[in-house]
């Protein structure tokens, strides 16, 4: 893959900044809720985060790109804040699309061992963990997270990875939400783990 360089992190974050706009104009807007999605803006700020995180432009060009970055990502926020539960509840939809999406990228990795899937999860479990940061205050989340981490679970067992993303000091990263209790867990039964594609 070719390093990206300084004018393209400038373009994805341009993209970033649009996805935020368009989804404002989505909300305020009478649209089809399936023309759009919801959680673009923070697929988006997840992909870009990586791109910088992983760049290795100077620090001098690196330095404006990040701060160019947390400017959009303020954005973000004031449009979390501006449309407050309306945009809560549909982010709430897409982080549960998300998550079946990502049980299924795993149970397609761990039969077929596709590459692609596997990449393709790492940026959805990414994203995942990005919306239950936003939401887990706003909403019961704890079976939906307990199924995330008995998928992470059972895909670690299957060396199959999903959780790889680097961080650094400019970009903390959320990582894995804290492990269940595999007592208390209501999808595993008896004491066994079953495999992802059995959860």
């Amino acid at each position: 893959m070719d390093t990206p360089s300084a004018d393209f992190l400038k373009d994805q974050l341009t993209l970033f900044r649009q996805s935020v706009r368009e989804t404002a104009r989505n909300i305020s807007a009478p649209s089809d809720p399936c023309s759009w999605h919801a959680g673009a803006p923070f697929t988006e700020k997840c992909r870009v985060r990586d791109l910088l995180v992983s760049s290795p432009l100077s620090m001098a060009e690196k330095t404006a790109l990040v701060e160019e970055f947390h400017r959009v990502a303020e954005e973000l926020d004031v449009l979390l804040v501006r449309y407050g539960q309306v945009y809560r509840d549909l982010l709430l939809v897409e982080l549960e699309n998300q998550v079946h999406a990502y049980h299924a990228e795993t149970c397609l990795s761990s039969y077929w061992c596709d590459n692609e899937c596997a990449r393709s999860g790492r940026g959805r479990r990414e994203l995942i963990e990005e919306l239950l940061v936003q939401l887990r205050d706003h909403y019961p989340l704890s079976s939906l997270e307990m199924l995330v981490a008995t998928i992470d679970d059972n895909a670690a067992r299957d060396e199959v990875v999903m959780t790889d993303k680097v961080s650094s000091e400019e970009f903390p990263s959320y990582g894995l939400v804290m492990q269940c209790n595999h007592g208390n867990d209501k999808y595993l039964c008896g004491g066994a783990r079953p495999s992802a594609r059995h959860v």
